[in-house]
């Protein structure tokens, strides 16, 4: 951008937008000129690459070039234009024409009437309706290796603060996805360091999607701003009613979200929700983004979307988008309370029970509209006459949810207070069935409502018969038998005149307009009539604009409560789309324990897989795992067998099941006996990460160190292919190592391998077991059995594997060559002199190698 020394040379229009750009907090700035929002110097440059529009100039003897690089977009279309600027993380400010120039002189006055980010988008159209919108701070502590945080979700009105480690942090931020980030002016941490003004996360927790980094200087990270503000929003006393000794971090970065607020959304303050302390993983199954990311909660491995994920799976059963949300927090988040998990499981087993209750609770949630954002609007009095009918309607449905609730066993669960029961009976009566979107435009309450608005209605709906009188009585007067009176909302109300008939036309009549075919007139009385009308109209119009006001303020006080049934519709949501596809699954409901360490399923299914197969295709297998040093049953499971036989799978749906049954929901199994996880490690699949200079088997080499660096007695762990990444002694050393670890620390493992030689720790250790995938040879070809059986595998099959992938013909039965002549020359090592013997060809061996 210009510098600020040279803009007085520029256009009194360039030096404007110079000036707004410095008050712009960095954003993007798109400032108003006539039907047009311009963007000038780089700005112009980012919107025209961004919008894919034309990158135009204006002249300007001040630039280095003589002309400044300029970009626009029309203002009626800016609604689809700036949501494709915040979802490439830009910040958008934009500024409005306020007024004529001062003194009559120079630009129009102008001035920044709001700036969009992408964390602080309050609703409409930018926002997803299924996701939340998160807008996170951090900063360092005090202590080594932690860290203040505060998220808010501001269509919401969520507002958290706390203090975590590093590694919390990074999981938090993985699980969030939070749209933008505010950190200190200067990075801090080389976990969390800028690249293009995003934030790069390690591989191993990437969100592999882009995050708004917003750099904020030291002073907004105020813990005394903070405390001044929270004493303002919630009250003096607030912050000591909810934690006695708070974090300094903790409340820097809540001052750094409250002060961004209130420049960028300054009326989204009022909306939030009383403050909450963030709660420690210690409630939750914890799940790192590489677990969420490599079982597919969210989004599938291979589309990088949520079709194909457990998220997508779910959510097809789901009425409301308050519901869609609260399911992301709850995979997100699995319980750790067997008490809250039975809780949960004991709606879903109610509603199971009762298919009719069920469907009929699905379709009685259907008519809910997103109570949580709606109730954020009626905070900030940015409610429209239309949502406010959609909370009407919403809430006219308790009662039936309320019935239906009691006939599953939960009489009393939703409750309405008497006070908000009378409003919404209030708005009921009050407001039309069919209502406007501007409140100003009319057409919001029904006949009766109001005296005055009635008297008004009266007067206006006579109009039409009074200009009929009109004109039947002006047609009487001699030559005016084609007269007609007319009321145009863009020309007022008139007498027409064909050209022949103005010729007879009475002295009376005053010329309005002079048209082609017809002469436009106006008498005294039409006058005084269409300012009368013109007067009642807008009297109507401020009326009922007025009323709206009043009776959407006399909600705000039932704020907190509106927001207590939305979170019960969002959880009922969730609790019957358990229930439907526990039903249509035929899941079972699974047997948990607090203080076993075992996980014992029969017939378990992965529920992403079976579902897209037909019916009754997906071959289920059995799984016992029992955690600890103690005992003859395994904790280990070396599971071999080749490529595509579904090693993945079964590790993959062994997680998912223990997931899905600490979210409180039943299983794809036919019998599933599970201790309660604190954590899930995946270590899946790898790939460089060359922005840090890490090798794909340093990755792999990072994640192992991380799970068994974290992992405790009660997790679990799916491992796949440790080792491949460097050659093949030391990968089975390492695999060996590593397996060997888990084993004398007794976790849960599944650890899937192409090396046969891991075999043999099932002969040192008792806690061990081979289990191999079955594949057999059929004429040739390889056939795939999906079934887990006891024992280790005794070929991987690669050729075979290779051979569907499609290599050339004359590469597969050359390696078919190969491996036959090394498996006889009973050959353990390849290198050049093994391949050069084996091949028996110095020079076609060098094209192999």
């Amino acid at each position: 951008m210009a510098s600020i020394e040279n803009k007085n040379a520029y256009t009194p229009i360039l030096r404007q937008y110079l000036e707004q750009k410095e008050r712009a907090e960095g954003a993007l700035l798109l400032f108003r000129l006539g039907d047009f929002y311009e963007a000038f110097f780089e700005d112009a440059q980012i919107l025209a690459q961004e919008l894919e529009i034309a990158l135009t100039s204006r002249a300007d003897s001040a630039h280095p070039s003589g002309r400044v690089p300029m970009a626009g977009i029309p203002c009626r279309a800016a609604d689809s234009y700036i949501p494709k600027l915040l979802a490439a993380g830009l910040k958008v400010a934009v500024s409005e024409q306020i007024g004529e120039a001062l003194g009559g002189k120079g630009p129009m006055q102008r001035e920044i009437a709001k700036i969009l980010t992408p964390g602080t988008i309050p609703d409409g159209e930018l926002l997803r309706s299924d996701a939340a919108n998160y807008l996170l701070a951090c900063t360092p502590a005090a202590s080594s290796g932690f860290w203040g945080v505060a998220y808010v979700e501001v269509s919401t009105g969520e507002l958290r603060f706390g203090e975590l480690s590093e590694d919390e942090l990074l999981q938090r931020v993985a699980c969030l996805k939070p749209s933008e980030i505010l950190a200190h002016s200067q990075p801090v941490s080389s976990k969390l360091a800028p690249l293009d003004d995003q934030l790069v996360l390690p591989v191993a927790l990437s969100t592999n999607s882009k995050i708004c980094l917003t750099r904020r200087r030291e002073g907004s990270f105020s813990a005394s701003a903070a405390r001044e503000r929270l004493a303002e929003l919630f009250g003096q006393f607030a912050l000591e009613g909810l934690v006695r000794d708070p974090s300094e971090s903790a409340l820097e970065a809540l001052g750094a979200v409250l002060s961004y607020l209130a420049i960028t959304s300054p009326g989204s303050l009022r909306s939030l929700r009383q403050l909450e302390l963030i709660q420690a993983s210690a409630s939750f199954l914890s799940l790192d983004e590489q677990t969420l990311r490599n079982l597919e909660i969210f989004e599938s491995l291979s589309l990088r979307e949520k079709r194909g994920s457990l998220y997508h799976l779910f959510e097809a059963e789901l009425s409301t988008k308050v519901g869609s949300r609260l399911l992301k927090e709850w995979l997100a988040a699995p319980l750790l309370s067997l008490p809250a998990i039975e809780n949960r499981l004991n709606r879903v087993q109610a509603l199971k029970e009762n298919p009719k209750a069920k469907n009929k609770l699905k379709e009685t949630l259907r008519g809910f509209s997103d109570l949580e954002r709606l109730t954020v609007k009626l905070l900030g009095e940015r409610l429209n006459p239309r949502e406010l009918g959609w909370l009407r309607d919403s809430l006219r449905r308790l009662p039936a949810l309320a019935q239906i609730l009691e006939t599953i066993g939960f009489e009393g669960e939703l409750a309405c207070s008497e006070e908000l029961d009378r409003n919404i009976q209030t708005c009921w009566l009050a407001l039309q069935e069919s209502l406007p979107v501007v409140s100003s435009a009319g057409g919001i309450f029904q006949a009766g409502y109001n005296a005055e608005l009635d008297d008004f209605r009266e007067l206006i709906a006579g109009n039409e018969a009074w200009l009929q009188a009109l004109e039947s009585k002006e047609r009487e007067k001699p030559g005016l038998k084609t007269l007609k009176v007319v009321a145009s909302s863009n020309a007022g109300f008139y007498l027409e005149l064909t050209k022949t008939a103005s010729k007879s036309a009475p002295p009376e009549y005053q010329i309005k307009q002079n048209l082609t075919n017809q002469d436009r007139y106006t008498i005294p009385e039409l006058s005084a009539r269409e300012q009368g009308f013109l007067q009642a109209q807008n009297n109507q119009n401020a009326l009922e604009e007025s009323l709206f006001i009043a009776l959407r303020a006399s909600l705000i006080p039932f704020a907190e409560e509106l927001r207590t049934i939305a979170g019960i519709v969002a959880g009922w949501d969730c609790l019957q789309a358990f229930a439907s596809l526990a039903e249509a699954g035929d899941y079972t409901r699974p047997s948990l324990s607090a203080t076993s360490q075992s996980i014992c399923l029969t017939e378990a299914r992965h529920p992403c897989l079976e579902a897209l197969l037909p019916p009754g295709v997906f071959v289920p297998n059995d799984l016992s795992l029992v955690g600890g040093l103690e005992g003859s049953e395994a904790s280990l499971i070396l599971l071999t067998g080749p490529n595509m036989a579904g090693k993945s799978t079964y590790m993959k749906q062994a997680a998912i099941i223990a997931l899905l049954a600490q979210c409180g929901s039943f299983v794809p199994a036919k019998r599933a006996e599970l201790g309660i996880l604190d954590r899930i490690f995946t270590r899946i699949g790898a790939s460089d990460d060359p922005s840090s200079g890490r090798s794909t088997f340093m990755v792999e080499m990072t994640e192992t160190a991380f799970l068994l660096n974290n992992l405790t007695e009660r997790s679990l762990v799916l491992l796949d292919e440790v080792g491949r990444g460097t050659s093949t002694f030391d990968g089975v050393a390492l695999a060996w190592s590593v397996a060997e670890y888990l084993l004398k620390q007794g976790v849960k493992t599944i650890f899937a391998t192409h090396y046969h030689e891991l075999s043999g720790l099932a002969d040192l250790y008792p806690k061990a077991a081979n289990y191999q995938l079955l594949a057999e040879e059929k004429d040739g070809d390889l056939v795939f059995l999906h079934k887990v059986a006891s024992g280790a595998a005794e070929k991987s099959y690669g050729i075979e594997v290779a051979r569907l992938a499609g290599l050339p013909r004359q590469v597969l039965e050359r390696a078919k060559g190969l491996l036959a002549s090394l498996n006889e020359r009973g050959v353990k090592q390849i290198n050049r002199s093994s391949l050069k013997q084996t091949a028996g060809d110095l020079q076609l061996a060098l094209e192999f190698i």
